[in-house]
């Protein structure tokens, strides 16, 4: 018992601190007042975010299998390490700039840790992807799913999936030829997204053992017809 209400609460913590610190970063940026696509890009992914934890943190509280929602805790830690590198970054330019069109681009061209700004921007949207996939395959073991869902729900894990297998090609080339100081850096960002990938694998692993509802719809099939029902979908056979 101890070990779950531990489990629950260390969750807990870590989501609470997720959701501030994304509602802080996206209220940055919004402060900002750019109309630059990429910003708006940032703004609506944080704004997901936020709604995702949201979801996530109303899901622990009133769960009573909390170590199903284990898996839920690596994505939201990449997702806090990754706005917390992006709010560090704009910081910086805040603080040495008085012009927010400035401010903006000073942002847009810095790098930290060896990653653009377009590298954390895909970070961002690739583990909150995955946070989002991962928290949806676990609901959908308690709820009925139509086979449309679950078949949406595979596209967005083969889809993110090849995203993060790019981004880890990409890291494992920098790794290889960076000074050796930024090395361990490297491998941390390394090892967030193979986390990330075992994240996708599980959420995979769940969805394939899930079986879609049947959907009786309402025979429309003409006097002397017989209808075939099958899993969200209907078919009519006529003798």
């Amino acid at each position: 018992m101890a070990e779950v209400i531990g489990l629950a609460s260390g969750l807990l913590t870590l989501t609470v601190a997720a959701y501030k610190t994304s509602k802080s970063l996206y209220e940055t940026v919004s402060s900002l007042q750019s109309q630059r696509k990429t910003i708006k890009d940032i703004q609506a992914d944080l704004n997901s975010l936020v709604t995702v934890l949201e979801k996530v943190h109303e899901h622990i509280q009133s769960s009573h299998n909390i170590k199903r929602l284990e898996p839920l805790r690596q994505p939201v830690d990449c997702c806090m390490t990754t706005y917390q590198e992006m709010h560090e970054m704009l910081d910086a330019c805040i603080i040495h700039g008085t012009d927010s069109r400035n401010s903006v681009r000073d942002w847009l061209g810095m790098r930290c840790h060896e990653k653009s700004f377009e590298d954390l921007k895909q970070r961002l949207f690739s583990y909150k992807s995955t946070l989002s996939i991962a928290f949806d395959s676990i609901v959908m073991q308690d709820h009925s799913s139509t086979q449309d869902s679950l078949e949406e729900l595979k596209d967005s894990i083969s889809g993110i999936k090849e995203d993060l297998e790019d981004q880890l090609a990409q890291v494992q080339r920098t790794i290889r030829t960076a000074e050796a100081s930024l090395r361990e850096v490297l491998q941390d960002d390394q090892a967030r997204l193979q986390s990330s990938l075992n994240s996708l694998a599980q959420a995979q692993r769940i969805a394939d053992g899930i079986h879609p509802s049947i959907i009786i719809q309402r025979n429309r099939a003409n006097q002397g017809s017989r209808a075939i029902f099958g899993t969200n979908a209907e078919y009519l056979a006529t003798r």
